[in-house]
């Protein structure tokens, strides 16, 4: 029984797969984001090992029938791969009621991430966090199968706060100023710009985690401190830049093209070869009906705010 104040909730315990060499996998998604975790599954079941087992769990909550019909649609013909839908409501109301995201573009299902920490998933030794808005290009075994070197969690290093602090602009905290090097700092608490880590790609030891921090200590730090990135500043505020630096490869944002034309050396080196990759339209695979509702008119509206 674990405790948020006064109120008390009791987790239940996932059930853990008894698969050979399975890798598990977790996701938080709401109505809003089923189409892109649909094409994020997709993206993975395309590239797993059919010698392993994929367990993938969904946190979410109010998620239609329909479009868990249609998850599942996407791993049909792998029968190594599983999909399970876990309900947060009860843990939303208990734990979440009344966080609102900073950012407007943030909803409350990216604090799912956080129970992971939480008994519920008690019979999880290692789990692999991924962001519904990716696109996998490779096996995620061989994440899962990384060596932590006994650290909790494994992450790769928020590389477009680099772009943010090229740029100087400031962010606002109870209408004070900071630089994104001071934000880090003095609000989140890590050392350095070094030592902060996105959250959208996160490979834990869960028995390491729940050792490390419970559920409570992260609501605190997420009702008390003013975090503009919502949980995952309350993961690099517990942790510290005490993890393990995985590969830019496992967790690239488009941003990082950027760094391919700038002038500073360290990034250039790291970021500045050709894309090795690139993503086709392909008829007999995708459907525009995907995309689109039926609709007789859409307007779309840029974040410039361009029709």
């Amino acid at each position: 029984l674990q405790t948020h104040g006064s109120r008390q909730c009791r987790f239940r315990a996932v059930r853990l797969k008894k698969q050979k060499k399975s890798v598990n996998i977790c996701f938080a998604v709401n109505e809003q984001y089923a189409l892109p975790l649909r094409n994020a599954i997709y993206s993975l079941v395309k590239c797993v090992n059919t010698a392993r087992c994929y367990d993938i769990l969904v946190m979410t909550k109010g998620l239609s029938d329909e479009a868990m019909t249609k998850i599942r649609r996407v791993i049909e013909n792998h029968d190594n791969v599983s999909i399970r839908f876990i309900d947060m409501s009860i843990y939303e109301k208990e734990y979440l009621d009344g966080v609102i995201p900073l950012q407007h573009y943030l909803s409350v299902e990216t604090d799912y991430r956080l129970f992971l920490a939480t008994e519920m998933f008690s019979e999880y030794e290692k789990m692999i966090y991924l962001d519904c808005d990716i696109l996998v290009l490779k096996d995620v075994a061989e994440l899962y199968d990384s060596d932590l070197a006994g650290m909790a969690v494994g992450a790769v290093v928020e590389y477009s706060f680099r772009f943010w602090d090229y740029c100087k602009n400031p962010l606002f905290i109870d209408n004070e100023p900071y630089s994104i090097r001071s934000y880090c700092k003095n609000i989140v608490g890590v050392p350095s710009l070094e030592d902060y880590f996105n959250a959208g790609v996160l490979l834990f030891d869960l028995t390491l985690f729940r050792r490390l921090t419970t559920i409570e200590d992260m609501m605190i730090a997420l009702t008390q401190k003013h975090f503009l990135m919502n949980d995952q500043d309350v993961l690099n505020h517990l942790i510290k830049g005490d993890f393990k630096r995985l590969d830019v490869e496992w967790n690239y944002l488009n941003i990082y093209e950027f760094f391919r034309e700038g002038n500073n050396k360290e990034l250039k080196e790291k970021f500045g070869d050709e894309r090795k990759t690139v993503i086709e339209y392909s008829a007999d695979e995708m459907n525009a009906e995907d995309f689109y509702s039926d609709d007789p008119m859409i307007i779309t509206i840029s974040h410039f705010g361009y029709i």
